[in-house]
């Protein structure tokens, strides 16, 4: 069995455009800013997106929260797999 997708339009994303992810979640583009009005992180690298926090806990999706933190220990160089406890925890959660 085949399925083929076609994408309609390929074109940058403007404001009312709606956007899913990998969880589940729904999102609509409410806002773009230009690069210099974006929040920063301290070593001056502005953020890609920004969500609303309250999102996550009214619709329960943990595992976007779950990804973002697994994804920041990997870009942080922290290897959970020293500590034998916390090792047997994150296999339960994957």
């Amino acid at each position: 069995q085949m399925i083929r997708v076609y994408i309609a339009q390929h074109r940058k994303i403007t404001v009312g455009d709606k956007l899913s992810g990998r969880h589940g979640n729904k999102g609509c583009i409410s806002r773009i800013l230009p690069e210099e009005d974006m929040p920063f992180l301290a070593d001056g690298t502005p953020v890609d997106i920004m969500l609303n926090p309250l999102g996550v806990p009214s619709r329960m999706n943990l595992g976007q929260v779950l990804e973002l933190h697994l994804g920041w220990i990997a870009h942080s160089g922290w290897d959970i797999s020293l500590d034998p406890n916390l090792e047997a925890e994150w296999k339960k959660l994957i």
